[in-house]
């Protein structure tokens, strides 16, 4: 076997999960002639470096993907609460054309959903649901949802 041929199996050993035995099957050589050569080159601390390196560029790889994980949840999160803030805002301006106690109970229970929904998106409550069994969020204020057309 040619010194390129040995660096080749070597190569197979160190980087892939195949063993002397399989590497003596696959390229017609004998088990001892192949164990004799990996003793002697100390293949084995060759694959246990390698694999140490491999282990460390996958430990980055995945920080930094969770990493982008968390910005991308973050940016999420932040766009909600503008969100949530926002329909805050705008409740709170229609504060003014309450006419009557079951208006203010509407408004009442909007900003209590409002602030359900705010500190879901800050993560401070494991709470799905913002004031009702379907986790949808409706808003009323003087018997008509928020989002339809006032008079």
């Amino acid at each position: 076997m040619t010194a390129a041929g040995w660096a080749k199996i070597k190569r197979q050993y160190v980087t892939a999960n195949i063993g002397y035995r399989k590497l003596a099957q696959n390229n017609d050589l004998s088990e001892s002639v192949v164990r004799k050569h990996m003793e002697r080159e100390n293949w084995k601390d060759a694959r246990t470096e390698y694999r140490a390196k491999l282990g460390k560029r996958v430990a980055v790889k995945e920080q930094e993907a969770i990493e982008q994980d968390a910005e991308s949840i973050f940016d999420y999160n932040a766009q909600h609460l503008d969100d949530w803030n926002n329909l805050r805002e705008s409740v709170i301006a229609r504060i003014s054309s309450i006419n009557t106690g079951s208006d203010l109970r509407d408004v009442a229970m909007t900003l209590t959903a409002i602030q359900k929904g705010q500190r879901l998106c800050l993560n401070l409550d494991n709470i799905l649901d913002a004031g009702n069994d379907t986790g949808t969020i409706v808003i009323k204020i003087g018997g008509r949802r928020l989002d339809e057309q006032s008079d």
